[in-house]
């Protein structure tokens, strides 16, 4: 999935992701973790290291700074804890399939 020096692909897939089919709005939640879902099972063909809460869909950029704003000069600013992401059943799915 993503490493230590790129951006978070749930991040990417929220901001960037196509909605040009509204069957499959990658922009949509539920849409944007299927995706993830779909990566983690190739990924499993490498060795794991998954990034900060991944495994549930974080969604916050890794440039992301404390305030709130996206600069490359937060790169290493603390990020939100998202431990509420495990109460979200679509998020709770990605993470058990990643488990396996």
């Amino acid at each position: 999935m993503e490493s230590h020096d790129e951006e978070r692909l749930m991040y990417k897939n929220l901001q960037f992701g196509n909605t040009s089919n509204v069957a499959h709005n990658v922009k949509d939640l539920n849409t944007a973790l299927k995706r993830i879902e779909l990566c983690g099972s190739f990924f499993r063909t490498r060795p794991k290291m998954i990034w900060e809460f991944g495994e549930l869909g974080y969604d916050y950029s890794i440039n992301r700074c404390e305030d709130g704003t996206i600069s490359n000069n937060c790169r290493l600013d603390k990020k939100p804890i998202k431990w509420d992401y495990a109460s979200v059943v679509n998020r709770k799915r990605v993470y058990d399939i990643l488990a396996l």
